[in-house]
């Protein structure tokens, strides 16, 4: 009971910040209501991630548990020398013998094979050990905190993408945005995939802010060199992918090229070679090297835990020319992984539903690609990272239970290029759409009337 009315706290407080916080209170053409019933929606899903996690799998290897417990181990330094848990939470003299008595406790903090690049479970085990600071150990106010830091990343997402968007397209954008089930799901778990994707919105926001926008301030400055350094922390694959798509974009809004996909693939095919380059000068950094790395440990802990959405068990090669034949099989994996033939799990199923989903949008921006001859920039920005994204997971894993979790970061990006070239008047007279609509209008008719009602009593 102490912990529900705890949790009710943090989550009148976030409605709190994002009535009144300039951030969201600045969203373009997106009213209070809409943001909170978002958001409410957000916290909902995280309780449901637990509850399918709880019924329908094993609780003490459920990651975002572990993660949970063993941000408490790090935490539990506070009463015993609170100068180690600031080491440690900071990672500012954090290597020193006497602290591996936490790290001897914390699981996730080791990664069992060598790599030059961080290990990001650390990111998440801190962060609940910074959230256990204020959370007296309850579990659902960690979901309600991480939820917000997710929802303030997807609408940072949706400041950057509605200024290149009419204003009717709006609350299509953001609901698909927020409302994918897949980014609805994982990004709303204490897991890697809510904080990826806060720390993402945050950073793609700040830029466009600091760059574009040439809002260039010390907090401005301050705050994007803080969520750049998250990003290479937590995801730096992420980054190094979308950052190619990010320059083409702006390039082709500067230049105002009339067929923008020659400049998308000129700057991608410029990236590869760059990073190739970069492998060659300091061997540690190979990404041939790394890939392979990555996918045989990927199969051989599937193997390892007996899983069972392996999708074949093969060992690739450092080879450019390995990885370059395999990549167009992983990207239809990625695509056609799982299907409704793969599993009678109800977490697969629904992902198999998207799958088909995600397939029909696709197939539509490329129809639209070839028949107007091109698209906007900003769908060939997100129909590019999607693509690369989805090679690059379709490479690094072979077990479709991850390729579900693992592809969420693009999913935001695909809609917002399937939005750009949607007439929206013609999709809402679609009858499953509308159902759709309807549906959400009677939650958010439910929702303000109950906020009215809230309102009414409060002022008598």
């Amino acid at each position: 009971m102490l912990e529900a009315v705890y949790t009710l706290f943090w989550v009148v407080l976030f409605l709190g910040v994002i009535k009144y916080g300039g951030f969201f209170r600045n969203t373009p053409f997106i009213g209070f209501r809409t943001l909170a019933f978002l958001f409410l929606f957000k916290c909902f899903s995280g309780l449901a991630f637990i509850l399918a996690y709880t019924l329908y799998f094993d609780p003490d290897t459920a990651d975002f548990l572990s993660f949970f417990r063993q941000g408490k181990v790090m935490f539990s330094a506070v009463h015993e020398n609170p100068m180690d848990y600031l080491k440690m939470l900071t990672g500012i003299s954090s290597r020193q013998e006497h602290l591996e008595v936490y790290y001897s406790e914390i699981g996730h903090w080791y990664r069992p094979w060598d790599s030059p690049l961080y290990n990001d479970n650390r990111v998440l085990i801190r962060f609940n050990a910074l959230v256990h600071l204020f959370s007296f150990g309850y579990l659902h106010v960690h979901n309600v905190v991480l939820n917000f830091v997710s929802f303030a990343g997807l609408v940072g997402i949706y400041h950057f993408a509605i200024n290149f968007s009419p204003r009717e397209k709006a609350q299509w954008l953001l609901g698909g945005i927020v409302l994918m089930p897949s980014v609805l799901f994982w990004a709303s778990g204490i897991i890697k995939e809510g904080l990826l994707m806060g720390i993402f919105g945050l950073w793609l926001f700040m830029v466009h802010r600091v760059f574009y926008q040439k809002k260039i301030t010390l907090w401005n400055t301050a705050a994007l060199a803080f969520v750049t350094f998250m990003f290479t922390l937590l995801k730096p694959y992420v980054l190094f992918l979308f950052i190619p798509c990010l320059l083409a974009f702006y390039f082709s809004l500067k230049r105002k090229f009339q067929n923008p996909s020659v400049v998308f693939l000129s700057v991608t095919l410029i990236s590869g070679l760059l990073a190739l380059g970069i492998g060659q000068v300091f061997p540690q950094y190979d990404i041939i090297e790394l890939l392979a790395r990555k996918q045989n440990h990927s199969v051989l802990y599937s193997l390892h835990v007996e899983a069972g959405s392996i999708i074949e068990v093969r060992h690739l090669q450092a080879r450019f020319s390995e990885i370059a034949a395999f990549a167009p099989k992983a990207l239809i994996n990625v695509f056609f992984r799982p299907h409704l033939l793969d599993s009678s799990s109800p977490l697969i199923v629904m992902s198999a539903i998207e799958n088909l989903f995600i397939k029909f949008i696709t197939i539509v921006l490329l129809i639209k690609a070839i028949k107007n001859k091109g698209l906007p920039p900003i769908a060939w920005m997100g129909l590019l990272f999607t693509l690369l994204f989805f090679t690059f997971i379709g490479i690094s894993t072979q077990v479709y239970g991850s390729l579900v979790r693992y592809k969420v970061p693009a999913l935001p990006f695909l809609w917002i290029a399937f939005i750009t070239v949607t007439d929206i008047q013609k999709a809402s007279q679609w009858q499953p759409i509308r159902w759709l609509i309807e549906f959400f209008e009677k939650i958010k008719y439910k929702f303000r009337d109950f906020t009215s009602r809230q309102k009414e009593t409060k002022n008598e």
